[in-house]
């Protein structure tokens, strides 16, 4: 299983993520995604992590935290669902 480094220092794979556009994000996910299942390894989708407290990207209920949630300013959510949902078990 595979994920995304959170350590809570600004470069950090999740600092890194949050700082990118939605647009990328998304691409990012779904890329990495299709990259290890095809190899026959999890993946899992960042749904909390740690951030630096001056991160300057998008985050969850606390500035030092990530959430796709919709309710937060990442809003990834919708984009993980749908990544999720093509890779039908």
């Amino acid at each position: 299983m595979l994920n995304l480094d959170w350590s809570g220092v600004t470069y950090d794979d999740l600092d890194i993520f949050a700082r990118m556009s939605a647009e990328k994000r998304a691409q990012t996910l779904e890329n990495l995604y299709k990259k290890f299942t095809a190899q026959n390894m999890g993946f899992l989708m960042p749904f909390f992590g740690v951030l630096d407290n001056n991160n300057g990207g998008c985050r969850g209920p606390k500035k030092k935290f990530y959430s796709p949630d919709k309710d937060y300013s990442c809003k990834d959510e919708n984009a993980i669902n749908a990544i999720l949902s093509k890779g039908k078990i």
